[in-house]
């Protein structure tokens, strides 16, 4: 395994020669959690954002801007702005209408 430009890669051998240097995954992800997939009307659910390498351990070094986006089937999304403090960020969802939401989170890496 080697770490190259945000990218984790898997190397494979033959003796001391490289035959293939795969792409494993990204070598940082955001993971949002809430506790649950369903919530009613006017009802608040507070999200955490967490930034974790690609081996799931929480980031806590780490201070960076964050972009949520939320949309709701058909609609245009709504952007927020986080900023992550030692890895992590919350910020609190709440809808006037019933629907499917679908709830994004992008890091600057």
């Amino acid at each position: 395994i080697i770490i190259e430009s945000g990218s984790v890669y898997e190397l494979h051998k033959d003796g001391d020669e490289v035959f293939c240097k795969c792409f494993k995954c990204a070598a940082m992800k955001l993971v949002v959690t809430g506790g649950k997939s369903a919530i009613d009307i006017g009802e608040t659910l507070s999200l955490h954002v967490e930034l974790r390498d690609w081996q799931d351990t929480p980031i806590s070094d780490r201070n960076q801007k964050i972009i949520v986006s939320v949309s709701r089937e058909e609609s245009d999304p709504v952007l927020l702005a986080l900023e992550a403090v030692g890895g992590q960020a919350e910020f609190d969802f709440m809808s006037n209408s019933a629907g499917t939401f679908l709830v994004q989170a992008v890091a600057d890496e």
